[in-house]
C-alpha cells in the first residue's frame, strides 16, 4: 500500500539523515566517552560479538537496526555499565540474512557499525 511504502521511504530518510549525524560526530571527535568497535566476525553466520567499552559510568542501549531503520532486537536496553572494556553477542539464527547495523546509545550520543549475516 501507499501508506506503508511512504511509511518505509520516510523510515530509511530519517535513518540516513541519523547516521550522517553519527558520521559527523565520529570525525569530530564528539564522543570519546565511549566506543562501539567493529563486531566480529563479519560477516557473521549466526552469531556476532559486539565489543564496546565505556569511559565513565553510563546507562547504554545496544540494538540491531534492519536496512530501512527497523529496530530488530534489543540487546541491552538502558541498562547502567561501569568504566570498562565489554563484549555482548546476537544470535542472529532467527533472522534472514542480509546487513543490518549495531547501534550503541549513550546519554552523551551513539555510534553505528554495519554488519552482515551470511546464511
Amino acid at each position: 500500500t501507499i501508506k506503508s511504502v511512504g511509511e518505509a521511504i520516510s523510515k530509511l530518510l530519517y535513518w540516513i539523515v541519523e547516521f550522517t549525524k553519527h558520521i559527523y560526530d565520529e570525525n569530530n571527535n564528539l564522543t570519546d566517552q565511549f566506543k562501539l568497535s567493529q563486531n566480529f566476525p563479519n560477516p557473521f553466520n549466526p552469531t556476532v560479538n559486539i565489543p564496546f567499552s565505556i569511559a565513565e559510568e553510563t546507562d547504554i542501549s545496544i540494538r540491531i537496526i534492519n536496512m530501512i531503520g527497523e529496530e530488530v532486537y534489543s540487546i541491552i536496553d538502558n541498562t547502567s555499565y561501569s568504566p570498562g572494556n565489554y563484549t555482548t553477542q546476537w544470535n542472529a539464527s532467527a533472522f534472514p540474512a542480509g546487513s543490518y547495523f549495531v547501534e550503541m546509545i549513550t546519554p552523551n550520543g551513539y555510534k553505528i557499525k554495519k554488519m552482515i549475516l551470511l546464511k
